[in-house]
Order: C-alpha cells, then sequence, then structure tokens
C-alpha cells in the first residue's frame, strides 16, 4: 500500500511495475553490474565486499527492485549479531536507485523496514550515496532518525 501522503499517482508508474526480491547469495553479477552501470554505484555494495565482510561476521542480505526484468533500485545490508545489543544492520552507499521515481523511493524504505523486522534488527544504520538526493532527505520522514555515527571510514 502506497501512503496517501505521496499525493496522485503517477502517470508514468504503476506501483506493479516494480518486483522486489531478496537474496543472501554470496555472488550476485547482475547486482554487481547494476553498481557498476549506476551513478553512486560502491564497492562497499557489492557481493564481493559482502565476502570480504563475512570473514568479519558479516552476514548480507541484498534487495532488488526490478521493472522488465532490469534492476532499477538495491540495497545490500550487511548483518552482525551483536552481544545484549542483538542484530545491528549497516547499509553504507544504499539504496541506490536508478531514478527518482518517488513511488520506487517509498516502496524502497517499505522493503528495508520488512527486512529490518524479518531479521530482528534492533539498529538499522542508514548511510545513502551522495547521489541519493532527495531520497536521502526524506529517510526522517519515513521514521528513521538522523545520526552522526559514521561506521565506515572516509580516508585512513
Amino acid at each position: 500500500m502506497i501512503d496517501s501522503q505521496l499525493g496522485p499517482p503517477l502517470a508514468r508508474t504503476n506501483i506493479f511495475d516494480y518486483h522486489f526480491g531478496v537474496s543472501h547469495s554470496e555472488e550476485d553479477r547482475a547486482w554487481d553490474t547494476f553498481l557498476q552501470e549506476t551513478p553512486g554505484g560502491h564497492h562497499t555494495q557489492t557481493s564481493l565486499w559482502a565476502q570480504v565482510k563475512a570473514n568479519q561476521g558479516w552476514q548480507a542480505v541484498r534487495i532488488t527492485a526490478k521493472e522488465e526484468g532490469r534492476i532499477v533500485a538495491g540495497a545490500q545490508i550487511l548483518l552482525q549479531s551483536l552481544p545484549i545489543l542483538g542484530s545491528v544492520g549497516y547499509l553504507f552507499n544504499g539504496p541506490l536507485l536508478a531514478n527518482d521515481d518517488p513511488v520506487l523511493q517509498e516502496l524502497m524504505t517499505q522493503e528495508l523496514k520488512q527486512i529490518a523486522r524479518a531479521h530482528h534488527i534492533q539498529i538499522l544504520i542508514v548511510q545513502p550515496p551522495k547521489t541519493a538526493g532527495v531520497y536521502a532527505e526524506s529517510l526522517p520522514n519515513d521514521g528513521f532518525s538522523l545520526g552522526n555515527v559514521k561506521i565506515a571510514l572516509a580516508a585512513t
């Protein structure tokens, strides 16, 4: 269901045009190709990075949105179970969206929340890519809190 605050449906987009999928696979060439071809794609979202982080106890869950069989948006969340705190999810440089469709943005946010519930994530840290623009600005309106947590190093 789409929140009525989004206004009237867009003529260009029908919500049924997007098909979401979830993957825990170690290797995902289609996802990696999408990252390579889409502005804002980052190595920390690749399946290879998930394999590297698996050696440190992280598990990857990948959400993809497809339109006409092509990936148009997605996110790779790294999960880790911590003592006392519980499950933590970390999404660096994501989600990545190939277009500015507000319906796709809203659906992606809902998918993030659904994954968080399904994996019993107590804290989900989302650090969108610099290209996220309006999407990043909308996250506080969708229940996310602004914070200054920096998990990934900006430089060494």
